[in-house]
């Protein structure tokens, strides 16, 4: 679910990581390839889908004409955006405790031809999986780390145990 805002948060979203990505890139040309790896992680991927009720009433039972007034808005959401710029990461996790959700976003990105060798899925625990991420980060490692979650779902000790690594989140 979202607002209008959702769409400009995303917008603003993709251009920061264009402007990541060109940075990391160019460094990696300048640097004899550091960084080795440039490591996307999205912590609460969802489904890429976006459903407007403005005007269904959840408790009567549906009609054939009521469907035709729920607007289904699939919008390109952050996976998808990030997927389709022209600099690359070297690897993209993206997470979800939905695994409903997570199946359709990754059906959606392969329907689309977005989805390579480099594009893992996971459902569970975000948390987790941020300890997992951080373990394995050494000084030829970056990690853009997107955490945009409904509500307290992220533990301040995933959030302290980034601290002095090679992280934006």
């Amino acid at each position: 679910m979202g607002g209008p805002w959702t769409e400009e948060k995303l917008d603003a979203f993709q251009k920061y990581v264009d402007a990541y990505l060109k940075i990391m890139h160019s460094t990696r040309a300048k640097h004899n390839g550091w960084p080795y790896e440039i490591i996307y992680f999205d912590g609460f991927a969802g489904s890429g889908q976006r459903i407007l009720k403005e005007s269904v009433d959840k408790n009567k039972k549906l009609q054939f004409e009521d469907y035709l007034t729920e607007e289904t808005q699939v919008y390109e959401g952050s996976a998808e955006r990030v997927l389709k710029l022209d600099k690359k990461f070297d690897k993209y996790y993206f997470i979800d405790i939905d695994e409903g959700a997570i199946n359709t976003l990754k059906e959606r990105l392969s329907e689309k031809g977005l989805i390579n060798d480099k594009c893992y899925f996971h459902c569970g625990d975000v948390n987790k999986y941020i300890k997992l991420l951080v373990s394995n980060l050494d000084k030829n490692k970056v990690a853009l780390i997107l955490l945009d979650p409904f509500g307290m779902q992220v533990d301040w000790k995933s959030i302290e145990i980034m601290k002095g690594k090679r992280i934006d989140l």
